[in-house]
């Protein structure tokens, strides 16, 4: 084995407690350390960049921030919400 990623999901359904829960976290610190001790990698997703920060202060070698469908959701959104404002923009232009 060359390390082990934490899926918060994961212990959460297994432990029946939200990945914010003192008893989950304290897991979560607990796999880092026992991955250093042991010269593996560790890691672990994160929602956002503060709580990535937080994970690689807690001895994390790997941090992914958030995913691939809530980063691509959210440029989708931005897109859209541009494109549309655009349209606004350009409708409201012609008008006057």
């Amino acid at each position: 084995m060359n390390g082990v990623f934490v899926g918060l999901g994961d212990l959460g359904l297994s432990t029946g407690k939200r990945s914010s829960d003192s008893d989950v976290q304290r897991l979560v610190r607990g796999v880092a350390d026992c991955a250093r001790r042991f010269g593996k990698l560790s890691g672990i997703a994160a929602a956002t960049p503060e709580e990535a920060r937080s994970y690689l202060d807690i001895g994390y070698s790997l941090v992914m921030v958030s995913n691939d469908a809530t980063i691509f959701a959210k440029a989708a959104a931005e897109t859209l919400a541009a494109t549309r404002s655009g349209t606004r923009a350009a409708a409201s232009n012609r008008r006057s």
